[in-house]
């Protein structure tokens, strides 16, 4: 999944030089990297289930934050000179682009290699010990009927489809709405991100020593404020910058990408460590399932915000988000309510 997350993209450079129909060129981006960002999901959920059961768990959630740290960044930093080239092309052809993408491509696979090979050797190292592994049957759907680890699932779609309806347009209405350039979106992007991810290991040393469910409550709290103040006060350049700060495409932006780094490290926790693999995956069942119906809700929403207003359409459609945040927080405090519930019994 790993190798074949890295090397699909390759092919749209290939295709390129034999066609240029930009429906077909659309469609071919669509599936290369729907199918490349799948194969990454596998993968991301086998390193999981490697950090379950590697990290200790009086420290786990600042030991996650401090390898999220280390993996992310890179990828952050080199995303800006890459965003100010592909700026000085932006009315190149179609087949200038692609050749530009596949030095991109290539120089990133770069990165690829030291990491390809520390996969093959944790690999011969799990070859190993198979053999003395000691192995539990469960049903794959057992996550789901887990009176403690379902609510968990609950909020990963809840979030999810925040995440999707956020993400969906968001980029949109910085580039079309606020008419800022791809660089400077880069650049937004690039920075709020580098905090969420130094944050990461503070983040999870403070969820070590409240617990999660009071950090999560925290959070989801300041996402709805920042949500209404955004929606409120739509005309000040300041406040969309909050607003990024806070809620971000969902999950680069430094409260709604802790929040869910949070949750799968509380999740990581609760699951049973004989059906890690089925319990990692229902994980990324609902999340990423959630983050698909708020694409596709987004859509919807959008097209109604057209319809039936003649101002400005983002904020209608920023103002149809905000039910879903308020979901977020209600899930937030009933899960924070019964975690303490169960904790004074």
């Amino acid at each position: 999944c790993y190798l074949l997350r890295a090397l699909l993209p390759a092919l749209l450079p290939i295709l390129a030089l034999f066609t240029d129909n930009k429906s077909v060129l659309t469609l071919s981006c669509i599936l290369v990297f729907s199918t490349a960002m799948t194969m990454a999901v596998f993968a991301n959920n086998s390193l999981l289930a490697i950090y379950r059961t590697a990290l200790p768990k009086e420290d786990f959630n600042s030991k996650s934050g401090l390898i999220a740290l280390c993996t992310s960044m890179p990828a952050r930093l080199l995303g800006l000179p890459l965003a100010w080239w592909l700026d000085q092309y932006e009315t190149a052809s179609n087949h200038t682009f692609f050749m530009i993408f596949a030095l991109i491509h290539l120089l990133c696979l770069l990165f690829e290699i030291p990491a390809f090979r520390q996969m093959r050797g944790m690999n011969r190292k799990i070859r190993g010990k198979r053999k003395t592994a000691h192995h539990t049957r469960g049903g794959m759907l057992s996550p789901y009927f887990d009176r403690i680890f379902a609510p968990v699932l609950g909020i990963q779609v809840l979030q999810g489809i925040l995440f999707g309806l956020i993400g969906a347009y968001l980029t949109v209405y910085l580039l079309k709405g606020a008419g800022l350039s791809l660089s400077v979106v880069t650049m937004i992007s690039t920075g709020l991100a580098v905090l969420l991810y130094l944050s990461l290991p503070v983040c999870g040393a403070v969820a070590d020593r409240i617990g999660y469910q009071r950090l999560f409550f925290i959070l989801s709290s300041v996402m709805l404020a920042g949500h209404v103040l955004f929606c409120s006060v739509w005309d000040q350049f300041w406040v969309l910058m909050l607003f990024m700060l806070i809620m971000g495409d969902g999950n680069t932006a430094l409260v709604s990408g802790s929040l869910q780094w949070g949750l799968n490290a509380a999740a990581s926790k609760l699951l049973r460590r004989s059906l890690s693999g089925c319990y990692i995956a229902a994980l990324s069942v609902c999340f990423n399932g959630g983050i698909f119906a708020g694409s596709l809700l987004a859509g919807w929403l959008f097209s109604l915000a057209l319809r039936t207003i003649d101002g400005d359409v983002y904020r209608q459609y920023f103002l149809y988000t905000l039910a879903f945040s308020v979901l977020l927080f209600l899930a937030a405090g009933i899960y924070r309510f019964h975690a303490f519930r169960r904790a004074k019994n």
